[in-house]
């Protein structure tokens, strides 16, 4: 479920219309495949566990940091490319400060296992937005590209600069 707030300062409200302006106030974070698979597992870890939403201010977060785990069936989840992978998140806005924070997927391919790590350091999540991550490869290449969505993306002209992370390791 998601939640959805609204706010009027007017002190004027007796028999009057009132406009309300609503917003989300978590952040959608949706996982695609880029190509077939069957995933085993996808974990966010090293983000902002909980915290208070104040009407007006935003959110309040604490300080300890959670690791969470999609809801993945036993046996895996078998996706077509440009599928969804699991249901959206809608998880706490925050700007992530960790070198710990990542996203952890493991796919399997060729019978084995293969586990992808993206570092989320410097990554923004902001309120009322959506940031899909796609799990992509190309020939021996695979990696999870964090679409413009996640604020760390610069687009001029034809061309655009951002992080895509190739087995772990964020370039340009």
């Amino acid at each position: 479920s998601d939640a959805v707030v609204a706010m009027n300062y007017s002190t004027q409200t007796h028999r009057r219309e009132i406009p309300l302006d609503f917003e989300h106030i978590y952040t959608a974070i949706q996982f695609k495949a880029g190509f077939d698979c069957t995933v085993e597992g996808i974990s966010i870890n090293g983000i902002r566990k909980g915290g208070d939403y104040v009407i007006g201010s935003g959110w309040k977060l604490d300080s300890q940091t959670h690791d969470y785990s999609m809801d993945i069936p036993s046996g895996g989840l078998a996706v077509t490319k440009d599928g969804s992978i699991g249901e959206t998140l809608l998880l706490i806005p925050q700007e992530i400060d960790d070198d710990a924070a990542e996203i952890v997927v493991t796919y399997k391919e060729n019978g084995a296992s293969v586990t992808l790590r993206a570092g989320l350091d410097g990554v923004e999540w902001k309120r009322g937005k959506k940031i899909t991550y796609t799990l992509l490869k190309e020939s021996d290449k695979k990696y999870i590209y964090m679409d413009l969505a996640a604020g760390n993306v610069t687009v001029t002209g034809k061309k655009y600069s951002g992080y895509v992370f190739v087995n772990g390791v964020a370039r340009p």
